[in-house]
């Protein structure tokens, strides 16, 4: 504010500032005002500001914009004066050349005693921008109910809102929400509702600072999704009807939901719903009042992002980016191994490598038949390393004078070690101290019936059934499905080459990852350029994610349960054509496919990158990559 003098309770005044650059993206806002002086404050994006200068008395709940308005930043009287910082790599995006062209400040005046003398306020909020463009773009979502009616010396009151998402193009990530009611507001809840089941956006005390709080847990709100919100109230102590409105004596009920969206996603054209909710959902949210408990979130003092550990938990998204943790790399380096074919992590979060020792994969390395041609001598020195997750040192080893051309390792929830060997034409497993436990195929001798392998490259575990996957690649060109004791339950595939090939066609089936929970397994068809996905319990490819869109032939796959859902896959580009820097991994939403973001590490390429593994604990979101064009594992981390 350019210094104003409000002159009762309740005034609502706005100012506007055009924006100059013609694109700035605000990553930081400060809230200014003294305590007892502003009820709440709102920033506003226009095209077309009700006023283009100056400023002006913008009533209760009075349109601020002639177009769509957008809301930029919320602030209310108890939230404190603390800064908020987006997470790295998110903006909310104005200037000229966008459709935010005016930032519009609104300040509702609580407290006006001081001002009587004539003296000026200055409110508002100072944001901070840079002009360096970012990877996504900041919205904010708000939903509320149609009208609010409290009656009197009552306990409880709820207010309901149903919203359908169908403007959504590319999935909405909320990165913090915040809610907001007056002096009657009790908790307020919100859900996101996908195909009938219910996830939890916020339940929080409306009494509470009304700041915006890091999600909980990530999830994101797709096309056809519908928010369900709930605002409860008490008016014991109030003896008249109360009903919505903009003065501190009046109701209201919001919920923003702050989010991050790919920035070539087009805006929504309505970022606010207001209406009612149908009786079936009012009747489910009474029963979620009654049947679970009041599970606020932690009524803490909110302090800036940079000081406190549960942003950098929440801030786990899968829009942040994967940034390469040198000292592991480093450590391994030092290692004295061979070619690294592939990795794993335990549910503890330690990390196992496989590899080749001095014995490596060329054209002369087999026959026209598949055969090995230099079946003398294994690998001597042990190839299975179990290492520290934080520090890269090696905590166990295995594996000596067993193998000769390492290929796949996977480490079930049991802690058994499931190793492929191309040249034994085997699938291997051991225990956790590394004795046989089983072998399945012949040795040396490559085959197609379901007794024999040829070149097998993986295995994956169903931690429910304890049966397991083969992807048995070179050759054959098909997955095989195993019961717990090793006998064959079912197989699919023929070898096809092409990148229309039917599903259910592969061309060097190469990695595999479960979905324990939604009971699906990913197969990375690499030569076909594509991820088919296969239901666990039917035995049948339903879908398929094609690669063309990032040009990349799955090497090595990997699931997380994180954010929803996601895979992480590495490649390699033989050409070089399209990756001349090295080919960077990549994430995938596991749900529908669509590239999410690239990494690669910070000063090197990754040129042959054969497997990729994440960890899988809630504390742990880690990704690390086995490299066989030379002795080298990668470790990446969420750059919070």
């Amino acid at each position: 504010m350019p210094g104003i003098t409000p002159q009762k309770q309740d005034d609502y005044f706005c100012t506007v500032k055009e924006v100059k650059e013609d694109y700035l993206y605000i990553r930081k806002y400060k809230p200014i005002t003294e305590p007892k002086t502003a009820h709440h404050m709102l920033l506003f994006g226009c095209s077309d500001p009700v006023k283009k200068t100056g400023v002006w008395k913008c009533g209760e709940m009075v349109p601020v914009c002639n177009d769509r308005t957008s809301i930029l930043y919320a602030w209310a009287h108890n939230a404190g004066y603390k800064s908020y910082e987006l997470p790295k790599d998110i903006a909310f995006t104005v200037g000229k050349a966008t459709r935010v062209r005016y930032i519009v400040t609104q300040v509702h005046y609580a407290k006006v005693d001081k001002f009587k003398g004539g003296k000026k306020d200055y409110s508002g909020i100072g944001y901070y921008a840079t002009s360096i463009p970012q990877r996504y773009r900041a919205d904010i979502y708000l939903t509320g109910p149609m009208n609010i009616y409290i009656p009197p010396n009552t306990k409880r009151t709820n207010t309901d809102v149903l919203c359908r998402m169908n403007e959504v193009t590319y999935p909405l990530h909320p990165i913090s929400v915040r809610v907001h009611a007056h002096a009657l507001g009790r908790d307020i809840s919100a859900y996101r509702i996908r195909d009938g089941e219910w996830t939890k956006i916020v339940k929080r005390s409306a009494q509470k600072p009304q700041v915006f709080y890091p999600m909980e847990k990530t999830i994101d709100i797709q096309r056809g999704d519908y928010i369900a919100a709930r605002c409860s109230y008490d008016s014991t102590k109030r003896n008249k009807v109360t009903t919505s409105g903009g003065g501190m004596n009046d109701e209201m009920c919001n919920v923003y939901i702050m989010y991050a969206v790919d920035s070539r996603s087009s805006e929504m054209t309505n970022s606010a719903c207001f209406r009612s909710s149908p009786k079936e959902v009012t009747d489910y949210m009474n029963r979620l009042d009654r049947e679970l408990e009041r599970d606020y979130d932690d009524e803490r003092e909110f302090m800036d992002t940079d000081q406190t550990a549960e942003y950098k938990r929440s801030a786990i998204s899968r829009l942040l980016p994967l940034m390469e943790d040198q000292t592991w790399s480093n450590a391994v380096k030092k290692l004295k191994i061979g070619q690294v074919s592939s990795v794993d992590v335990d549910r503890n979060n330690y990390v196992y490598i496989f590899h080749r020792g001095k014995h490596t994969w060329g054209p002369s390395t087999f026959d026209e038949q598949n055969i090995y041609r230099d079946a003398r001598d294994p690998i001597s020195e042990p190839t299975i390393l179990k290492l520290h997750p934080k520090t890269g040192k090696v905590m166990a080893t295995f594996g000596a004078k067993m193998f000769y051309l390492p290929h796949g390792l996977t480490v079930d929830h049991d802690f058994n070690i499931w190793v492929t060997d191309v040249a034994l034409h085997q699938v291997i497993k051991l225990d956790k101290n590394g004795k046989v436990l089983m072998k399945l195929g012949q040795k040396f001798s490559p085959g197609k019936d379901v007794h024999h392998f040829c070149k097998p490259t993986m295995v994956a575990v169903d931690e429910k059934t304890k049966n397991f996957f083969v992807s048995d690649g070179y050759c054959n060109g098909r997955v095989l499905q195993f019961s717990s004791g090793g006998n064959v339950i079912s197989h699919i595939g023929a070898q096809g080459f092409g990148t229309h090939q039917p599903l259910g066609v592969f061309a060097v089936p190469h990695g595999l990852a479960i979905d324990p929970q939604k009971r699906l397994l990913y197969i990375a068809d690499r030569e076909n350029y594509r991820v088919q996905v296969m239901s666990v319990d039917e035995g049948r490819i339903l879908k398929q994610f094609p690669l063309g869109s990032v040009a990349i032939k799955p090497y090595g796959i990997d699931f997380s349960p994180l954010h929803g859902g996601i895979l992480y896959i590495v490649s390699y580009d033989e050409s070089g054509k399209d990756y001349p820097n090295g080919i960077p991994g990549v994430t995938l939403d596991a749900s529908t496919g669509e590239p999410l973001q690239t990494w690669k590490p910070k000063h090197k390429a990754l040129y042959r990158p054969h497997d990729v593994a994440c960890a899988k604990s809630s504390n742990d979101s880690s990704v690390y990559v086995a490299e066989i064009s030379s002795t080298k594992a990668w470790k990446f981390m969420y750059n919070l």
